[in-house]
């Protein structure tokens, strides 16, 4: 079982008790990152302490942010909850590496930075949550697994 199955398996068993009746879990991100660049963390020690870790659940009701722990990755607490409609995926530029994904929430806009291991369940939750008008479906994933 690979790293990112395991995370996304962390996310789904902690979400049961948080989903109202009726309520069920249409896509999910359960690793991205917000804070400092990683490479300025490689130059730049302190800065690993700047980096916050985050699972993204988007159900067929709400938006649900879930904080997960700097060292370790389990999940610590739910961050906030949006009803549908309240958030969109302003941008979304799959990278080499690393896709950023600006989650335009209540507030102030917000830049995730997603791994490519996830770059298909990435690619899922834009379409579960929306986009802006504007912008253009992302490209089909060339990560895919091949059989």
């Amino acid at each position: 079982m690979a790293t990112s199955d395991r995370q996304h398996d962390k996310v789904i068993a902690f979400v049961p008790p948080l989903l109202q009746p009726g309520e069920q879990v249409v896509a999910d991100v359960p690793f991205a990152q917000t804070g400092p660049n990683q490479m300025w963390s490689l130059l730049l020690r302190p800065l690993l302490f700047l980096i916050r870790y985050w699972a993204l659940v988007q159900t067929n009701r709400r938006l649900i942010l879930l904080k997960r722990g700097s060292f370790t990755t389990r999940i610590k607490s739910v961050a906030a909850e949006f009803q549908s409609g309240q958030c969109y995926v302003a941008q979304y530029a799959p990278g080499t590496l690393w896709n950023l994904m600006t989650l335009a929430q209540p507030g102030k806009p917000v830049v995730y930075r997603v791994h490519r291991v996830n770059r298909a369940r990435a690619d899922a939750f834009v379409a579960a949550v929306g986009s802006d008008p504007r912008l253009a479906p992302p490209p089909p994933s060339t990560n895919a697994p091949t059989t």
